[in-house]
C-alpha cells in the first residue's frame, strides 16, 4: 500500500512538473519567435538625454528643450538630435482611435519630430517623412507603419488620404517598416506625428 501511494506521488509529481515546463514554455514561445524579428529600428548609436523639468515652469519648459537641443547640436561628434516621448524599451506610443470612411480603429500614437526617423533609422516603404514644412496644413502630417497601412488600407496605398486621429484631421505622408517597442514585444499597428 505505501508503495502505491509513492509511485502515485512520484507520478503526480512528474505530471505538474511536465504541465508546467510545457506551460511555461508554450507562453514564451511567441516571445522567443519575437525575439529573431527585426524590430524596424537601430538604436545602438544613439544615446538618451532624458530631461528633469518638474520644477520649472510649463511656459519656461519648451524654451529650456530647444536650448538643450541647439547645444547638443552644437557638439561636433553629434550628428542628429530628436526630441521624443517615444523611447525604445522605455516608453512607447499612446493608443489614439482613428477614423478612416467611418469606419474607426485604435492604432499606437507615436508623437515624434522630423529628425525621428534619421535617428533611429527607420526605413520608409512609400511616400516620404513629414517635415517642417508640412505643419501649415490644416491636417497634421502622419506616416503610417507597415502593419497599420494594411490593417485599414487593403485595396491600396494610404499615401495623399486624410484620417481623424480623435477629432483632428491627419494627412498621411508616407508609410514606414513597422516598429516594435521592444526584443519580446508583438507588432502593434501604429502612426507616427509632430
Amino acid at each position: 500500500m505505501n508503495r502505491k501511494k509513492a509511485n502515485f506521488f512520484l507520478l503526480l509529481q512528474l505530471f505538474v512538473t511536465f504541465t508546467a515546463l510545457f506551460l511555461c514554455l508554450g507562453l514564451n514561445l511567441k516571445k522567443l519567435g519575437n525575439y529573431f524579428r527585426p524590430l524596424g529600428y537601430q538604436y545602438e548609436d544613439s544615446w538618451l538625454v532624458v530631461l528633469d523639468f518638474q520644477h520649472l515652469p510649463e511656459e519656461k519648459k519648451l524654451e529650456f528643450s530647444r536650448l538643450i537641443q541647439q547645444k547638443l547640436q552644437a557638439v561636433k561628434e553629434i550628428e542628429l538630435v530628436t526630441a521624443t516621448q517615444v523611447i525604445p524599451f522605455q516608453q512607447w506610443g499612446n493608443e489614439e482611435k482613428i477614423t478612416y470612411n467611418k469606419q474607426t480603429s485604435k492604432a499606437l500614437g507615436f508623437e515624434v519630430d522630423e529628425n525621428y526617423s534619421t535617428v533611429l533609422g527607420i526605413k520608409l516603404v512609400e511616400g516620404r517623412w513629414f517635415t517642417a514644412k508640412d505643419y501649415v496644413l490644416n491636417a497634421i502630417p502622419v506616416v503610417l507603419t507597415e502593419d497599420l497601412a494594411e490593417r485599414d488600407f487593403k485595396q491600396g496605398s494610404p499615401i495623399g488620404k486624410t484620417i481623424l486621429i480623435g477629432d483632428r484631421p491627419a494627412l498621411i505622408v508616407g508609410v514606414s517598416e513597422a516598429v516594435r517597442e521592444n526584443t519580446g514585444a508583438d507588432l502593434n499597428p501604429g502612426f507616427l506625428s509632430h
